[in-house]
C-alpha cells in the first residue's frame, strides 16, 4: 500500500445510500483536492521559504521584476487579484519598503509601482527557497508527471471558464486576459 493509499479513508467509511457523499467521494472531489493542495503548499511555504514574504507578496515582486513600473490595476490583472486585495497587498509591501508608488504622469488617477532595492533583495533571498519549494511539492511525481500536472493546471486556470469565473468574482464583469503564468512556487 502506498502512502497516498494509506492516507485515504478505507471503504468502510463510505456513507450509507442516504444521499450524502461519502468521505471517499470527498477525497476525489476537485475542490477538496485543490484545498488540500493549497494547505500542503502553505505549510511547505512556511517551512522552506519562511514568513519573510507571503506567496502573494512574492508574486507581486516577481511581476514587478518582469514588468517594472506597472500600474496597480495592471499588477492586479497580472497576478489575478481584485482591486481591494491588490491595494492592501501593495500597501503592506510599501510599508515594508519593498515597493514605492508614484502618480502616473499621464493619468493622475493611476499609481505606478516600482520595486525598491529592499524589494529586490527580498526577492533575491527568497527565490532559491521558492525553487526548492516547487521541487519538494512535485517530488512525489515522476518528471513526466510533473510536466503534465503543470500543463493541466495551466490549461485549467487559463480556460475560458476559469477566466470568466475569476473576472466575475473580482468585479462582476469581463473575461480577464491571459498573461504569462508566474510559476513562482
Amino acid at each position: 500500500m502506498t502512502a497516498n493509499e494509506a492516507a485515504r479513508p478505507p471503504d468502510e467509511t463510505r456513507a450509507a445510500d442516504d444521499g450524502q457523499r461519502s468521505l471517499a467521494d470527498l477525497h476525489g472531489a476537485p475542490g477538496h483536492l485543490f484545498r488540500r493542495a493549497r494547505q500542503f503548499h502553505d505549510a511547505l511555504w512556511l517551512q522552506v521559504v519562511g514568513d519573510s514574504l507571503t506567496p502573494l507578496q512574492y508574486a507581486v515582486l516577481i511581476a514587478l521584476e518582469a514588468e517594472p513600473e506597472l500600474s496597480q490595476r495592471s499588477l492586479g490583472e497580472r497576478i489575478a487579484l481584485d482591486k481591494s486585495t491588490i491595494g492592501d497587498l501593495v500597501a503592506r509591501l510599501a510599508r515594508r519598503g519593498f515597493v514605492t508608488r508614484r502618480p502616473d504622469p499621464d493619468d493622475a488617477r493611476r499609481r505606478i509601482l516600482l520595486m525598491t532595492e529592499a524589494g529586490r533583495m527580498a526577492l533575491y533571498r527568497a527565490r532559491p527557497a521558492v525553487v526548492e519549494l516547487g521541487t519538494r511539492i512535485l517530488a512525489p511525481l515522476e518528471p513526466d508527471e510533473r510536466r503534465e500536472l503543470i500543463r493541466l493546471l495551466d490549461r485549467l486556470v487559463f480556460s475560458e471558464t476559469a477566466l470568466t469565473a475569476t473576472a466575475n468574482s473580482r468585479h462582476g464583469k469581463g473575461h480577464g486576459s491571459r498573461h504569462t503564468p508566474l510559476h513562482s512556487d
